[in-house]
């Protein structure tokens, strides 16, 4: 189904590499890297994903299945007016009924269902992924920057020059 990563779960695990090898050679201040990831991933945000999660697991398990029968009872053809009226027995026209009913849906539909069911599930454990993988994101960007804010942008970086004030077009 799926022939290449998305370029953008590559992005993230590139960062978490990145961060993962700079981890050891700086901490911030009270909270490790690996502290701060583990706690992104208990964010409600995936907790919320994780409940859709167990919600798609039970309809899926609960899919293609034969529906519950029904009990019926009822009277037909009660007469509400005239000398007979609410009499059960008076009237030949009268019946009473009970029974159970069930309906059956064909083979095809409910494997349908199925499909269905099982297509929704993955969809929302694809989602968690994503989720977990966003807030853990932005928890090693903000542990990155928070451990970084000692080093000078200067130290790490070379300046830049000016762009000149010319057109793209002119010769430098």
């Amino acid at each position: 189904m799926f022939d290449r990563p998305c370029p953008s779960v590559l992005r993230h695990l590139a960062l978490a590499g990145l961060a993962l090898c700079i981890a050891p050679l700086t901490r911030a201040e009270g909270l490790s890297y690996e502290d701060a990831l583990y706690l992104a991933g208990q964010s409600p945000a995936v907790a919320a994903r994780q409940a859709a999660l167990a919600s798609a697991n039970s309809a899926r398990r609960a899919a293609g299945q034969l529906p519950d029968p029904r009990l019926v009872a009822g009277i037909d053809n009660l007469p509400v007016t005239g000398a007979d009226r609410y009499a059960l027995t008076r009237d030949q026209m009268t019946m009473r009924r009970i029974g159970i009913e069930q309906d059956m849906p064909t083979a095809a539909r409910r494997d349908a269902q199925r499909e269905r069911a099982e297509a929704l599930e993955w969809r929302e454990r694809v989602a968690v992924a994503r989720e977990r993988l966003r807030v853990q994101h932005e928890a090693a960007m903000a542990w990155l920057t928070r451990s970084a804010r000692g080093v000078s942008v200067l130290t790490c970086c070379p300046p830049r020059r000016a762009r000149s004030r010319r057109g793209a077009g002119s010769p430098r």
